[in-house]
C-alpha cells in the first residue's frame, strides 16, 4: 500500500488541505491503520503542546503603555541662546568701544584698517552662567598698536 507523506499528514492536521486532498487523506486513513495511528499521535502531540503552552501563559502579560513625547526639543537650547546673545553683545560692545576710542583721538576713515583678534585661551568655566564669564578682545590699529579689552 502507498502511504501518504508525513508533510501531507501534518497539513491535514493543521487544516491546510483543499477539499480534494483532504478527502483523499481521509480515505487512506480509513484503510491504513499505520497512517491512522500516526495521525492520532500527531494530534495528541499537538494537543499536549497547546495545553503545555497555555499552562505557561495563564496570566496575561502586562505591557506598559508607550507614552509618545508631545513636546519637541527646541532648535536651540536656552543655554545656546544665552551664549549667542552674550557673544553678540560682546561683539557690539567691542565695536562701540573701538569706534568711541578712535573718535576720541582721530576720525576713522574708510582707508583705516582694524584687526580684531579673538582669544581662544581665555578660561571658560562650564559651571558658571554665560553672563558671569569674561571676554577678552585684542584690537590692532594700522600702526600695529595692540589695545586689549577685558569684559567681565
Amino acid at each position: 500500500m502507498n502511504c501518504i507523506e508525513e508533510e501531507l499528514i501534518q497539513r491535514y492536521i493543521d487544516g491546510e488541505l483543499d477539499a480534494g486532498e483532504s478527502q483523499r487523506v481521509e480515505h487512506h486513513l480509513a484503510v491504513c491503520p499505520t497512517c491512522a495511528g500516526l495521525v492520532d499521535r500527531q494530534k495528541q502531540l499537538a494537543w499536549s503542546m497547546k495545553s503545555a503552552i497555555s499552562e505557561l501563559v495563564k496570566e496575561p502579560v502586562i505591557v506598559p503603555p508607550f507614552v509618545v513625547p508631545t513636546k519637541r526639543k527646541p532648535a536651540f537650547r536656552s543655554s545656546q541662546r544665552k551664549l549667542i546673545l552674550a557673544l553678540s553683545a560682546a561683539c557690539l560692545v567691542a565695536f562701540v568701544v573701538l569706534v568711541w576710542n578712535h573718535n576720541q583721538h582721530e576720525k576713522l576713515t574708510m582707508d583705516d584698517e582694524i584687526t580684531i583678534l579673538g582669544q581662544t585661551d581665555w578660561p571658560v568655566d562650564a559651571n558658571q552662567p554665560i553672563g558671569q564669564q569674561g571676554l577678552k578682545v585684542n584690537l590692532i590699529d594700522p600702526e600695529g598698536n595692540i589695545t586689549e579689552y577685558v569684559l567681565q
